[in-house]
């Protein structure tokens, strides 16, 4: 383990911030989110929806929002000044998701058999940072908020004649609705929030695929995959999105260890990338994952990435599984912004 922190703190001093943008930093997070998604479900889903927040962020927007009782502008815009002075150097980040995947009737070709699937995701989230780096008696807040929706087809295939190998064809609409902006504490003051759903107005509208191998043994398996590859963009579209086009690509290798008739142990590592959004150094992760198959329901997991340390605690029942931990920073700060503890809850109904 020790070896382990020390290779990812290497890696991440090739990796800090030199300048920091909303939009990259929210990008990181969404695709370790991912990332986090696959290590999680341990089967395919009807229903999957997972939500990540960082600690205090709630208790941040009420107190901003407690602020417009003050008696006229220049009062509320001090009261906030305040709010963010106390939170300066600091981020903060919520992302929520939901997955509805239904099947339909799967038939043969040749030596192939396809599985066909409808999906709905839909996906708001948004990453702010706060500092008093430009202004110190009037600090900002760097804010960008994004909502996804995604509709589409799921294609799963196999031959017939082997169990191990697995393809995924994705084929579906992207509705992109973002936005990226600074605001000083006169400007929230003003506009009485720091985040305004009111600005997801416009879309970005296209036609994307995901495709996806996957082989799997008693031993091991290991993914690759590659993600948001655009098609050709939508004649509705309204604008061009800030999150952009540029496709992920995923890859991970999970060793399988059975110890006993009692426990199973996953060890996996892997790494993601997204070219121009960050540093591929920022990407390696390692995952452990131990079960107590029939004896009980629980499950015990642990990631740890160039920043963070993750811990979470699941059950796994015939009908549903849940899962909840914490996200923990051990570097902190990383280019003079410091990252709070994030919770992160999931639940799933699988097939």
């Amino acid at each position: 383990m020790k070896q382990l922190l020390s290779l990812l703190l290497c890696l991440s001093t090739f990796a800090i911030d030199v300048t920091r943008t909303e939009v990259e930093r929210f990008h990181i997070l969404n695709d370790r989110k991912h990332v986090e998604k696959n290590l999680l479900q341990d089967n395919d889903y009807y229903f999957w929806t997972d939500f990540e927040v960082s600690s205090r962020l709630f208790k941040l927007i009420g107190e901003i929002q407690d602020t417009e009782s003050s008696s006229t502008e220049v009062a509320q815009t001090v009261e906030i000044g305040k709010l963010l002075s106390q939170n300066a150097n600091t981020e903060k980040y919520v992302n929520l998701g939901f997955d509805l995947l239904i099947p339909t009737i799967p038939f043969a070709y040749s030596k192939y058999l396809f599985y066909p699937m409808l999906f709905y995701r839909m996906q708001i989230g948004t990453s702010f940072s706060i500092n008093n780096v430009e202004d110190a008696l009037d600090p900002s807040a760097q804010v960008y908020l994004m909502q996804r929706t995604n509709i589409g087809v799921r294609i799963d295939l196999r031959n017939k004649n082997s169990n191990s190998h697995f393809y995924t064809l994705e084929l579906y609409s992207d509705s992109i609705k973002d936005f990226f902006e600074s605001k000083t504490s006169s400007g929230i003051a003003a506009e009485d929030d720091i985040v305004n759903l009111d600005e997801l107005e416009l879309a970005e509208k296209s036609i994307k695929t995901n495709i996806a191998y996957k082989k799997k043994k008693s031993s091991y398996q290991y993914i690759i995959e590659i993600r948001d590859l655009k098609i050709k963009s939508s004649g509705s579209s309204e604008k061009e999105s800030v999150f952009g086009s540029t496709p992920l690509i995923h890859f991970s290798y999970t060793k399988i260890l059975d110890w006993s008739d009692k426990y199973n142990f996953k060890w996996t590592f892997g790494s993601h990338y997204r070219s121009s959004k960050y540093s591929i150094a920022k990407t390696f992760y390692t995952h452990f994952h131990m079960d107590f198959k029939d004896i009980n329901p629980l499950i015990l997991q642990t990631k740890i990435d160039n920043q963070f340390l993750g811990l979470w605690m699941g059950t796994r029942f015939k009908k549903f599984t849940l899962n909840y931990g914490l996200k923990m920073a051990y570097r902190n700060p990383q280019g003079n912004i410091w990252t709070p503890t994030m919770h992160k809850i999931t639940f799933g109904i699988p097939f």
